[in-house]
């Protein structure tokens, strides 16, 4: 059973701050990467909601304007899910990029910028 950092009654070194630094193990908070990637989606309702809504409705009067035989072309087919990927993709752009941001600058915040790639790697002895 593994004691918590309130049942320890010596603090680290500062060669075990190091080494769990070097290998990843810093202290995160998964509250705090949810409000900030609440936060950031909050705000992005204001100036990316309007743009989101738009592309929507783009696709939707787009999808019921498509006759029943204009999809009888497979190369009309295939124009038609890319036009409509990139439009949805173009949509929530926007959005993606502030919530990949917002989640990369707590990580970065949270990890005192750490980057490391040893927790990624494959534990053989298991």
């Amino acid at each position: 059973m593994s004691e918590s950092y309130q049942d320890k009654s010596e603090q680290p070194t500062a060669k075990r701050e190091r080494e769990a630094k070097e290998e990843g193990q810093v202290p995160q908070s998964k509250e705090l990467s949810a409000a900030v990637g609440l936060l950031a989606a909050g705000l992005m309702v204001g100036p990316g909601g309007a743009a989101l809504g738009m592309a929507l409705e783009r696709l939707t009067r787009a999808s019921f304007m498509v006759g029943p035989n204009a999809m009888s072309d497979p190369q009309a087919t295939v124009d038609w899910v890319r036009w409509v990927g990139t439009q949805a993709a173009l949509g929530y752009m926007p959005f993606a990029a502030v919530l990949m941001l917002a989640a990369l600058a707590v990580g970065a915040g949270q990890g005192r910028a750490t980057f490391t790639t040893k927790p990624l790697a494959p534990d053989w002895s298991r």
